[in-house]
């Protein structure tokens, strides 16, 4: 005759298997879920890192485009503008 512990053996393993696989798949789904997120995470703080380049840049050119040398030189340049005192030179084309 069989002992109980040699019968009860078995369905201790395979309760184990059974709760074993239970858990591999609750927890690979999760697992992947982690690592890509990871990804993104990572690519995101590259484009941020790359944005905030970019708005130092264009803080720059906006603080160069409100100083007065440059205003004085679109006034010259783009709307013909002189100080008072000056003449202004229009180029005569020749042919």
């Amino acid at each position: 005759m069989k002992s109980k512990k040699s019968v009860k053996r078995p369905w201790r393993l395979i309760g184990i298997g059974l709760l074993c696989s239970v858990m591999a798949f609750t927890l690979i789904p999760r697992i992947t879920t982690v690592v890509e997120l990871s990804q993104r995470q990572q690519s995101l703080l590259a484009q941020k890192a790359a944005l905030e380049q970019e708005q130092q840049r264009l803080q720059i050119e906006l603080e160069k485009a409100d100083s007065p040398e440059n205003i004085e030189r679109l006034a010259r340049e783009q709307l013909g503008m002189v100080k008072p005192g000056e003449q202004r030179l229009i180029p005569v084309l020749t042919r």
